[in-house]
């Protein structure tokens, strides 16, 4: 087998865990939940004005306070939503590194061009 071949991951529909039961749930009221490649998070194509009225002001009203229930966040960059849980993340990732360096994040900068980008 060739090891630069990622293993295949199973279908949304049958990953366990908070996130996949999100994704589920966002998934039977509609939405259009997208979850090709992702391992520990899924993304949401959310236009600014929709027909039915799921654009991103109502995700952020409606749908944002229930994810948080379930210890999730997202973040926005270009229409896209990206829906993962609160100990993942670039932030988290970037704050790990600094702890296992020993390097206090006020003597740090980073550079973020959107919620989700370092």
């Amino acid at each position: 087998s060739d090891l630069g071949s990622p293993l295949p991951l199973p279908e949304p529909g049958n990953r366990p865990g908070l996130l996949w039961d999100a994704f589920r749930i966002m998934h039977d009221e509609g939405w259009y939940p997208d979850a090709r490649g992702y391992e520990t998070a899924f993304r949401l194509t959310i236009p600014l004005e929709a027909a039915d009225g799921r654009n991103l002001s109502f995700f952020e009203a409606h749908m944002l306070p229930r994810l948080a229930k379930q210890r999730l966040l997202s973040a926005v960059n270009l229409g896209k939503v990206d829906i993962f849980p609160v100990i993942s993340g670039k932030a988290n990732a970037a704050l790990h590194l600094l702890r296992r360096l020993d390097v206090p994040p006020e003597e740090t900068a980073m550079l973020f061009d959107d919620e989700n980008d370092l």
